[in-house]
C-alpha cells in the first residue's frame, strides 16, 4: 500500500514539472525592467563597469585617432670667441655661414685683467715723489717710475706682473726695506667679438671644421647658449 502512494506522488511530481516546463521555455526572454525616471541615477554593478580609457590612448581619441608625429628636430645655438679683431671674427663668420649656418657677429665690451700692480701711494708733491726715487735707487730699485696721471700723480710704480707669486715677491722685498707698498688689479677696456650660431635640421658645423677652429687660435672656446624666440 505504502509502495502504491509513493509512486504516485512521483508521479504527480514529474507532471508538475512537465507543465511548468510548457509553460516556461528555456529560450523565453527574460523580463526586463522599465526604463529609470530622467534624473534618477542608474545602479551599475562593479562586474557590469566598462574600463575607462587611458588619457592619449586611441581610445580615448576616438576610432579615427591618428598616431602622433615625431617631434621636430631640436635646434641647438652656439657662441663662438672671444676674438680680439673683427676681421678674424669676420671670416669664421663668412664660414659658418658658407656651411649653411645662420650666424650674426656679436660685441661685447669687458674689463680685462692686466696684472698686479706694486706701487708706494702718491706722496705729497713732485719733490717728495723724487726724494723716495733716489733712495730707491740707492737701495738697488731701478724698474721704477713716478705716476703723472691724475688719478695716481706722484705715485711709484714698482711693476705690474701677470701673477700674484712675482707681486708679492716684490712686495716683501720692498718692506723689508721699511717701505710700504700696495698691490692692486689693473684692468682696462677691451672689445671682444663673438659669433653666435645656430645648428637645426641638416644645418650642422661639422665636428672636425669645429677643431680645426679652436687648434688655430687657443683662445677660442665654443660655449652654449640659449636660443633667441623665432
Amino acid at each position: 500500500m505504502l509502495m502504491r502512494i509513493l509512486l504516485i506522488v512521483l508521479l504527480l511530481l514529474n507532471a508538475a514539472y512537465l507543465g511548468w516546463r510548457l509553460w516556461h521555455p528555456a529560450g523565453a526572454p527574460a523580463h526586463r525592467l522599465p526604463p529609470p525616471q530622467p534624473g534618477v541615477t542608474q545602479l551599475v554593478l562593479l562586474q557590469e563597469r566598462q574600463p575607462e580609457p587611458v588619457p592619449g590612448s586611441a581610445a580615448a581619441q576616438g576610432e579615427g585617432a591618428v598616431e602622433a608625429q615625431s617631434p621636430s628636430t631640436v635646434a641647438a645655438c652656439y657662441s663662438l670667441g672671444p676674438f680680439r679683431n673683427r676681421k678674424e671674427a669676420q671670416q669664421v663668420l663668412g664660414q659658418l655661414r658658407e656651411a649653411g649656418l645662420s650666424a650674426r657677429l656679436r660685441d661685447l665690451e669687458e674689463q680685462a685683467f692686466v696684472g698686479y700692480w706694486v706701487y708706494l701711494p702718491p706722496r705729497k708733491s713732485r719733490a717728495e715723489a723724487r726724494r723716495v726715487a733716489r733712495d730707491l735707487a740707492r737701495r738697488g730699485i731701478k724698474d721704477f717710475y713716478i705716476v703723472n696721471e691724475a688719478e695716481n700723480r706722484n705715485a711709484i710704480s714698482l711693476g705690474l706682473f701677470r701673477d700674484q707669486f712675482h707681486a708679492n715677491r716684490r712686495l716683501a722685498k720692498l718692506r723689508a726695506m721699511g717701505y710700504q707698498p700696495r698691490k692692486r688689479v689693473r684692468r682696462r677696456a677691451r672689445t671682444n667679438w663673438w659669433v653666435d650660431y645656430r645648428e637645426e635640421g641638416d644645418a650642422r658645423l661639422p665636428q672636425e671644421a669645429l677643431q680645426a677652429l679652436l687648434a688655430g687660435n687657443r683662445r677660442l672656446t665654443r660655449v652654449d647658449r640659449s636660443c633667441p624666440a623665432d
